[in-house]
């Protein structure tokens, strides 16, 4: 697994409204993973601050994955003083947030600092930008359900060998497309 980055977060209940009825609501496990609420929350605003956080956050991200243009960027701030800037502005609108580190089987974008004080939640298969392709899109459907009793207590799995082998069985079905480009990641909860 390689060291990509952080993944901020809002804590705010009216931030998952969008997402169908149900997709939390795993085998009696409440899903934590990355798909469970708005991420970069400074994202979308018209104040200059935040949009130029936003902006270098974006560069970050488009800089690291330059290298190779058929890969999709992975949507983390690999810059440990952008991700101290974001949190503190974030705190500064008394935005409530949770900060995720995530590691993957992607090479890029590298995170450039030493790793946070973390504890891992679990792993999980998504997709680069880290919300649409997971757990809590695909895992009611049929063919998927076996791997609902193996998940933690945040509605993720626990080891690597299994986020394997539901990422397999992921990628061989015929209505998952390839423009998901999923991968798999451990996601881990920073302590602030």
């Amino acid at each position: 697994m390689y060291a990509n980055g952080i993944y901020i977060q809002e804590l705010s209940e009216e931030a998952i409204d969008f997402l169908p009825n149900g997709r939390f609501a795993l085998v009696d496990k409440e899903y934590r993973g990355v798909a469970r609420y708005i991420s970069f929350p400074l994202s979308g605003t018209q104040d200059l601050t935040n949009f130029s956080l936003n902006r270098r956050m974006e560069q970050g991200v488009y800089k690291d994955t330059a290298r190779d243009n058929d890969v999709d960027p992975l949507w983390v701030i690999s810059d440990e003083n952008l991700y101290r800037e974001y949190l503190a502005r974030c705190e500064e609108l008394d935005i409530k947030t949770r900060v995720l580190f995530i590691e993957s089987t992607r090479r890029e974008p590298c995170w450039a600092g030493e790793k946070p004080e973390m504890r891992t939640l679990g792993y999980e298969v998504v997709n680069p930008n880290l919300g649409e392709v997971g757990i809590c899109w695909y895992l009611n459907q049929e063919q998927f359900k076996s791997f609902a009793e193996k998940l933690n207590e945040h509605g993720l799995f626990d080891d690597y060998e299994t986020a394997e082998a539901f990422y397999n069985a992921l990628t061989e079905d015929p209505f998952v497309t390839e423009e998901e480009d999923p991968l798999i990641a451990r996601i881990s909860i920073v302590s602030i």
